[in-house]
């Protein structure tokens, strides 16, 4: 059964960093294509326009050829002991707590009995992931160096090509580095004027954005479409919103700090699960992980249409970390004509007899004598559930 849920989202952003590979080099190595001239370039000296250039942090600045030479540098930083919101470094962000570099210490939200590093069990616990400065301003040519104080973060652009929103200047290549681990590199060159943002795939939705601005140029976004082409989500939009990443700001400023946005636009966008057991699929009394602090009980039910019956139906939230709250059942196909498209549509109450919204999921082409395993996925949180109404409907053509 599919789980569309937001650690899934997570890890398709991952992939897409991924998929964007360059080439792990050390002094000869690099990615082929064209330098900042357009010119053709041999592969040592190349910063390529979509795969950028990714190299290991060993390696000295005398190692590198004078085109590689970066001008500025953004540090992507992990900073753990704080939570979102809070200042754990200097207001350069180089000697934060934990795995953010500098000289902090273990990564992680607190050791149990063993001393073994715990998961975040709350927003509050959650590490902060930012590109340290957040808002740097360059000049048209420049190059700049993209370094992994921790592992595992992209440099990736919005860009229509990567699925999202076009935050570049229009005829940017969809660059990306691959995902890279600790004591690593990435270098690109900011050719044309403009505003151009920048994220991290697997940590986007905490946050962890940035933006370059070349020139002095104003903002030139493409058109928002969701899903193909969406805009930042989550903490991303609120980060890229902060006055202080204003361009005109940041051209004057010359580099703002993570540090310099309001506490407000770093606060986490996501809420925690308070569930007693992961994972578990629900009888609704609250410790199961599937009614919050009551029962979620069910109403209205409209379990035939025709020949379609709902012969089961339940429903579930788990996770600690993330929610996901859904119901699952089947309907069956009773009859011997094939039904074009049949729909489940869940309606969920609050406590008060409020309805909170409508979620449906949808199939085609269930032939007579056939199941179809549903799961109409819920965008609210178990708490605020009290009770869900459900039908099914058909339609033969």
């Amino acid at each position: 059964m599919q789980r569309r849920n937001l650690l899934r989202t997570v890890g398709a952003a991952s992939a897409l960093g991924t998929g964007a590979t360059g080439a792990l080099a050390t002094q000869s190595g690099g990615g082929g294509g064209e330098n900042g001239g357009g010119q053709e370039c041999a592969l040592p000296d190349c910063i390529h326009p979509t795969l950028g250039y990714s190299g290991l942090a060993g390696d000295s600045g005398d190692s590198l050829p004078n085109d590689l030479q970066p001008d500025h540098e953004v540090a992507l930083e992990t900073r753990t002991g704080g939570g979102a919101g809070s200042s754990n470094g200097d207001d350069n962000g180089g000697s934060g707590e934990g795995s953010s570099g500098g000289n902090g210490g273990a990564g992680g939200s607190g050791p149990d009995g063993n001393g073994a590093p715990q998961p975040p069990e709350s927003a509050e616990e959650l590490p902060e992931f930012v590109f340290e400065p957040t808002g740097l301003a360059v000049e048209s040519g420049d190059v700049v160096r993209f370094t992994l104080a921790s592992p595992d973060h992209t440099v990736t652009a919005y860009h229509p090509a990567l699925g999202r929103q076009r935050r570049v200047p229009e005829g940017v290549p969809p660059f990306s580095s691959p995902v890279l681990g600790a004591e690593t590199f990435w270098l690109y060159r900011f050719d044309e004027p403009g505003v151009y943002d920048v994220l991290c795939a697997p940590h986007e939705i905490f946050g962890m954005v940035g933006r370059i601005v070349v020139d002095g140029g104003e903002a030139n976004f493409g058109e928002e479409t969701y899903p193909a082409q969406r805009g930042p989500e989550f903490t991303a939009a609120t980060v890229l919103d902060d006055d202080a990443l204003d361009p005109e700001n940041v051209a004057e400023a010359g580099a703002v700090s993570w540090n310099d946005l309001a506490d407000e636009s770093m606060a986490m966008q996501i809420e925690f699960a308070e569930t007693a057991e992961e994972d578990s699929g629900g009888d609704g009394s609250g410790e199961d992980g599937s009614g919050g602090d009551g029962a979620v009980s069910v109403g209205d039910e409209q379990l035939e249409d025709g020949d379609l019956e709902i012969t089961e139906h339940e429903f579930v939230a788990e996770g600690d970390v993330f929610e996901e709250v859904y119901v699952e059942g089947v309907v069956e196909n009773t009859g011997d004509e094939t039904y074009d498209s049949v729909e489940v549509q869940v309606t969920v109450y609050d406590a008060d007899g409020n309805q909170l919204d409508q979620y449906i999921d949808i199939t085609s082409d269930l032939d007579g004598g056939d199941s179809w395993q549903f799961e109409a996925l819920i965008l609210e949180s178990s708490e605020d559930i009290a009770e869900y109404d459900i039908e099914v409907e058909g339609t033969q053509f």
